[in-house]
């Protein structure tokens, strides 16, 4: 059965909601969660602050709705990139690659990322906030599903541990590309480097390791 459209208030509402998040975004990857205030989300995205409180209840429930949209964002991005051939270690490798070229063309969003555990130690419980941890399990259960499969197709080798390895590629992967979105052009520039092939080689050596 199909869904039933929205109506019209609440399209309305969910607009007013993009429209603060997108602000929001705006101001947490140009000064960090510590630097922005919710009456300058509010002055952003031309909304009262007690408009923005109908919506969020403080400002962890709107990073967390920010970090969310992005994660789901690059998820859509990474649907494209395995092909439907292949051993699961080339589709991990094409992830893997397509993440670094999604990170290169939008790199605000890999901090902010980078930033939520800090504000998830600090937040008490809430809906946007086990929301984002679910959506973060299902990837971290996806990579690992994958890992688990290239053990079988004889693409990955016996000895990883399929749960522990999709943790670690992803710190490893999200840690390098964060420092990478930083410093990266200076870095590469610094030493005659090519950003791409550096980063291509960078990767290769991070999945050297599981590939049998």
């Amino acid at each position: 059965m199909s869904e039933l459209p929205l109506s019209r208030k609440e399209r309305e509402r969910a607009l007013r909601e993009s429209e603060i998040v997108d602000a929001a975004e705006r101001l947490f990857a140009e000064k960090g969660f510590d630097g922005v205030s919710m009456d300058e989300i509010a002055a952003e995205s031309q909304f009262t602050k007690r408009t923005l409180y109908q919506y969020f209840a403080n400002k962890e429930e709107l990073y967390f709705a920010v970090v969310l949209r992005v994660m789901k964002c690059m998820s859509a991005a990474f649907e494209t990139a395995p092909s439907q051939k292949g051993s699961a270690f080339s589709k991990i490798e094409k992830l893997c690659n397509r993440f670094y070229e999604y990170v290169r063309d939008h790199k605000h969003h890999i901090e902010l990322i980078s930033g939520w555990g800090y504000v998830k130690k600090r937040s008490g419980e809430s809906k946007r906030k086990e929301e984002l941890t679910i959506f973060n399990g299902e990837l971290f259960a996806s990579l690992s599903v994958l890992i688990a499969s290239g053990k079988k197709d004889g693409s990955i080798a016996m000895h990883v541990d399929p749960k522990n390895t999709a943790f670690s590629l992803t710190f490893l992967m999200t840690g390098f590309l964060n420092q990478l979105a930083v410093s990266g052009e200076t870095f590469t520039s610094n030493f005659g480097l090519i950003l791409d092939k550096f980063a291509a080689s960078t990767i290769a050596m991070i999945l050297s390791s599981i590939k049998k």
